[in-house]
């Protein structure tokens, strides 16, 4: 069976894509090795038939068997925090987002019923599902607008900065200086890629399920002859 994303975005209605590889880069997927895996999008369809297409595809394949294994114990990850906290006192860094990978087993997966979990406790956020022979399942919910381009508008934003939401009092010091970092860093490579006329509108408080965080909304002009 086909390729698939299975996509809601904020305040819209589930869209389902089927495409194929080595297409005209309708559809884009950068791996986290660095390379970029191309496709063109044949179908559409949204609604209920979105939901439908998206299982009919599910109820034919045969997932790949994992091995889950967690990144990192306690003390390992520990100890990369102290690096990096040496690193940003040494001035190699300004900020860094550390992560780990936390594997669980046993646990019962049907893929659209999680996928409509996430739909409701994130309804400001983009969910997604993704889908390619071969391959494992992925799945998720992001508040970020990487980027959209409209003509030769750009606009994306900061996201940074995170606290509980109903935190009383206004926002620490350390959350806003996140936020001033990354800002600062999506302003200046807007500026090394030519934009112009960059502006830069926030930072407000948005929520993104049980967490708020701080975010700018950033856009600028490019010229699309370029």
């Amino acid at each position: 069976m086909g390729a698939f994303a299975l996509i809601r975005e904020a305040g819209g209605d589930i869209q389902c894509f089927g495409f194929k590889a080595n297409g005209n880069a309708d559809f884009v997927i950068a791996r986290f090795d660095g390379s970029v895996e191309s496709y063109t999008i044949e179908t559409a369809c949204q609604g209920e038939a979105a939901l439908k297409r998206a299982q009919d595809i599910l109820n034919q394949v045969e997932h790949p068997l994992l091995t889950p294994a967690s990144s990192h114990d306690q003390a390992s990850y520990r100890a990369q925090v102290e690096r990096a906290r040496s690193a940003c006192e040494e001035g190699a860094l300004e900020k860094v987002v550390l992560s780990r990978r936390k594997a669980i087993t046993g646990v019962a997966l049907e893929p659209l019923v999680w996928f409509e979990r996430l739909q409701s406790k994130y309804p400001q956020a983009t969910v997604f599902m993704l889908y390619r022979p071969g391959y494992p399942l992925w799945m998720g919910a992001t508040p970020e607008c990487l980027l959209d381009i409209n003509q030769s508008k750009v606009r994306t934003m900061s996201l940074a900065g995170t606290r509980p939401v109903g935190t009383p009092g206004a926002w620490g010091n350390k959350e806003r200086e996140e936020q001033f970092l990354v800002t600062k860093d999506i302003v200046n490579m807007l500026q090394v890629m030519g934009c112009r006329d960059i502006t830069v509108d926030g930072p407000v408080s948005t929520q993104a399920g049980p967490v708020e965080h701080l975010c700018s909304t950033i856009e600028a002009k490019v010229n699309r002859d370029s």
